[in-house]
């Protein structure tokens, strides 16, 4: 991770996966199914067994020795040793169950005692071979559990979300509940770090319910910090902390978690600024062992680069840099690299800066985390940039910028889900004192609050930005015309042509810049309603689609043509949102010919929006089945894109008969203006751009719709 000393720009943080690492949390996942005093009953009843069975009823005793052995987490070397004569017995006797379970049991002991993750995903791997050969299928979910589980720690996440979806609904199909509680709690984790804060607080809350359900407490620990870091990936790091208070309360139980969680309150410290409490966290931490050592290092490592040590930063990065790399922690691996590039960066070591940078965007890339790619993006951006290489500035830049428009969606959508999780905080702490539930009420009130900011800020924001956008727009035709009276009183033809010239770009700015405000303040009226309704899921993709879109129309009103897919891609949003606007009754289809590159043609910007509009304003409105728009571009040679509108619509002339106020405006709004604007492009660039508008007849001549064919040279 890198701090950013920008921490307005950056609020999202997602820096977890490491406490996911310890054989104590493991232990704690897998035993769910027995508590500690049950396993110590079983173990003494299955080694009163063992010498008085034979054959294949003595291997399932050893299997289950090495088992209840691993999740006691006591005497490694019992747990090898029934597992290694579970195997050797097996292959004797040909008992291929046999053989699965004592792969299991060894592939868990790679992971709790030795941490070889690897090891333990192929151990887990050769089980499941083996378990698909049998049809006693018993285990088999923990199978998928401990694969999924090696992935997620080496940083597999996508891989490992298969394998412990499966072990899931293998458990849920076996009305075995308890073991549903590991990989749940583990996909909150993955939903974590790809941004999907709404399956991500359904993972931690079901984790929560069920060990309440069967009294684990550690697994009830872990659901609170999960629910912390989901607090904290939105920014929200004082409600993380409480949450971390929370869990604290179970004062014995807390000793018993990762020491990495453990470094998470003086890390959240560091994130709201309160340096000397971070410090003093972070002084009386544990770091005796190589893994809470190399994790306090980079930690510190932020702590002191934030507070201009650069030199004590960099040796605590590089430090911890070589012990991730060993064990293959590519997600702490990335963190560190940028960090270190950051650093260099920062003392303007630009070729040290760029080295890192490129490694750690590289990893980022393999691992699709989109905090470290936006991260690494914008590092090597400003390194560009600070060479003046304009080019591949531009380059990261521009994805820099897209990643971090999904990073901020999707916080957009975590704030929404915080909406409805009101509801739930009674689950949490249902047994506990009234102070400590309407703390954690005041605590969602505060993350609602701030989500409701947060959407009226960016609602206020369109509204000013389209406001300033018609002021700016009545400016240029002031302009325009006052250069058109200064026309009629020149005699000289030489200056009249350069007026005319620079009245017709002024007006093609003008033109760009229209934005029809009906639409605009019908979507905000959407959303309104959506969020009245409660509707919060309709409303985020509602919201989505509506950013999208305005920073689509903005952007290409800047410029005088746009490639073909930009322009397609505007006329897709526009469509979805009036056919949510009108209860999916409207349907729509864009084709482009094969061999036309959409993403290199480039036409004149928003010149196709107004004949939609107009398609479903005119055609389309009045019918109350709905109706179809199929948009097709072709071309018919090198230099001319044709672009054809069609509708199933009532027709121009049912159009007209109705006299429709509101289709009279749009009619008057945009494809008067949208002509006008061809024949300002035709006169300026001397091109033959053209539109026909035919009505479309069905068999017995009634109105079937009307055809819009847009040709434009390219």
């Amino acid at each position: 991770m890198i701090i950013n000393i920008e921490v307005s720009e950056f609020k999202m943080y997602i820096f977890n996966r490491i406490i996911l690492l310890s054989a104590g949390f493991f232990l704690c996942i897998v035993s769910f199914s027995q508590q500690p005093e049950r396993n110590r009953h079983i173990l003494d009843s299955l080694l009163k067994l063992l010498p008085i069975v034979h054959d294949t009823v003595r291997i399932d005793c050893l299997n289950g020795l090495a088992w209840h052995y691993s999740q006691l987490g006591d005497k490694v070397d019992s747990i090898n040793y029934y597992a290694t004569q579970a195997y050797k017995e097996s292959m004797k006797r040909n008992y291929i169950h046999g053989v699965a379970e004592s792969f299991l049991s060894q592939s868990q002991f790679e992971i709790s005692f030795h941490g070889d993750f690897p090891k333990a995903e192929q151990l887990g791997l050769e089980s499941l071979k083996w378990y698909n050969k049998t049809g006693n299928k018993s285990h088999i979910s923990r199978v998928y559990f401990e694969i999924g589980f090696s992935l997620f720690v080496q940083g597999f996440f996508r891989e490992a979300a298969g394998y412990l979806d499966t072990s899931y609904d293998i458990s849920k199909k076996l009305g075995d509940s308890s073991e549903m509680t590991g990989p749940a709690g583990i996909r909150g984790w993955i939903y974590l770090g790809s941004g999907d804060y709404a399956k991500s607080y359904e993972s931690f809350h079901e984790e929560l319910i069920l060990s309440e359900q069967y009294n684990f407490k550690i697994a009830r620990l872990y659901a609170l910090v999960g629910i912390a870091d989901i607090l904290k990936a939105l920014g929200d790091y004082s409600t993380a902390l409480s949450y971390h208070r929370i869990a604290f309360e179970d004062s014995e139980q807390y000793k018993n978690l990762d020491i990495d969680i453990r470094m998470e309150i003086p890390e959240l410290y560091t994130l709201i600024g309160k340096y000397d409490s971070a410090k003093y966290y972070f002084d009386h931490t544990d770091t005796s062992t190589n893994r809470p050592l190399a994790a306090y290092l980079v930690l510190t490592g932020e702590l002191v680069f934030l507070q201009k040590q650069y030199d004590n930063g960099l040796n605590n990065f590089f430090r911890s840099l070589n012990y991730h790399r060993q064990i293959n922690d590519r997600d702490f691996t990335v963190r560190t690299l940028l960090d270190i590039s950051k650093t260099y960066f920062t003392t303007q070591d630009f070729k040290a800066a760029f080295k890192y940078a490129q490694e750690g965007l590289f990893i980022a890339r393999q691992i699709n985390s989109k905090k470290y790619i936006s991260d690494g993006c914008k590092i090597l951006y400003e390194i560009y940039n600070q060479r003046y290489q304009a080019d591949s500035a531009l380059k990261y830049y521009r994805e820099y910028i897209t990643v971090k428009d999904s990073i901020e969606t999707d916080q957009v959508k975590g704030r929404l889900v915080a909406y409805t999780y009101e509801q739930k905080i009674d689950l949490l702490n249902k047994e506990k004192e009234i102070q400590k539930i309407q703390l954690q009420k005041e605590s969602l009130l505060r993350n609602i609050l701030i989500g409701s900011a947060f959407v009226l800020l960016l609602l206020g924001s369109i509204v000013f930005r389209n406001i300033i956008l018609k002021r700016k727009n009545e400016k240029q035709q002031k302009e325009i015309l006052q250069n058109e009276l200064k026309l009629q009183k020149l005699e000289n033809e030489k200056t009249k042509a350069e007026l005319l010239q620079q009245a017709s770009e002024l007006e093609m700015q003008a033109l760009r810049a229209q934005i029809n405000p009906h639409f605009i303040f019908n979507c905000l009226n959407s959303i309104k309603l959506y969020t009245s309704q409660n509707n919060t899921e309709a409303a985020a993709d509602y919201l989505t689609k509506f950013s999208r879109l305005i920073r689509l129309v903005l952007e290409n009103s800047r410029t005088e043509r746009v490639t073909l897919a930009s322009e397609l891609e505007v006329l897709r949003l526009y469509i979805e949102m009036e056919a949510m606007r009108f209860k999916e009754k409207l349907k729509y289809t864009i084709s482009i010919e094969k061999n036309i590159d959409a993403d290199y043609i480039e036409v004149p910007s928003l010149l196709l929006q107004p004949y939609v509009e107009n398609a479903i304003w005119h055609g389309l409105m009045h019918k109350e089945q709905g109706g179809n728009i199929d948009i097709k571009a072709i071309t018919k040679d090198d230099s001319l894109l044709i672009v054809t509108i069609k509708d199933d619509g009532i027709g121009r002339a049912k159009a007209a008969e109705l006299k429709s106020k509101t289709a009279t405006l749009h009619k008057s709004f945009g494809m008067k203006i949208t002509s006008e604007r061809i024949e300002l492009i035709n006169a300026k660039y001397k091109t033959v751009n053209s539109v026909t508008i035919d009505d479309l007849k069905g068999e017995t001549g009634e109105p079937a719709g009307t055809l819009v064919t847009i040709q434009i040279q390219v």
